[in-house]
């Protein structure tokens, strides 16, 4: 007999809030195998070490959030996308990376082509497109404005399950 696996997803925010909202709620419930990570630096560290199913990211994440004099990046969310797809930063991200640290990690396995989820409370045409740009094909990526709607998270995780 096959067991089934749990399917996991890793949610990078760097705001608690949401995490406390929506993990127990409606997350776990659904058979989900949910992850954390707050900043662009550990969502790296967690896509090179283990599989997910899917990945939602916030638009603005710091770097290093343990670096209080790091503000936070509009750019947060585009350069770990752009990283998962093994796509160039662009020039308008780069100053929210640290070179040295996406030269030195790869995506695990499927982690380059899973789905993704961008959560964003910036409506900016050039940010939207550059973003867009990162994935090859139009299911592997949805952008949703905040404040994240209930029923557009559930339709994601009905995708991902």
């Amino acid at each position: 007999m096959r067991v089934k696996r749990e399917k996991r997803l890793l949610w990078v925010d760097d705001d608690d809030r949401r995490r406390f909202a929506f993990e127990e709620m409606l997350l776990n419930r659904n058979g989900l195998g949910v992850q954390w990570a707050h900043d662009i630096s550990s969502a790296l560290k967690k896509l090179s070490g283990e599989e997910f199913d899917a990945v939602i990211l916030d638009q603005a994440l710091p770097f290093d959030k343990e670096k209080p004099a790091q503000r936070e990046s509009v750019w947060g969310g585009c350069v770990v996308l752009h990283w998962m797809r093994g796509k160039e930063i662009p020039a308008q991200a780069e100053w929210a990376a640290d070179k040295k640290e996406l030269e030195g990690a790869v995506p695990k396995g499927r982690n380059s082509s899973v789905r993704v989820m961008i959560v964003s409370g910036f409506h900016n045409e050039e940010l939207e497109k550059i973003t867009c740009n990162a994935s090859s094909q139009d299911r592997d990526l949805r952008i949703c404005p905040k404040p994240l709607d209930t029923a557009e998270l559930l339709a994601f995780i009905a995708e991902v399950i």
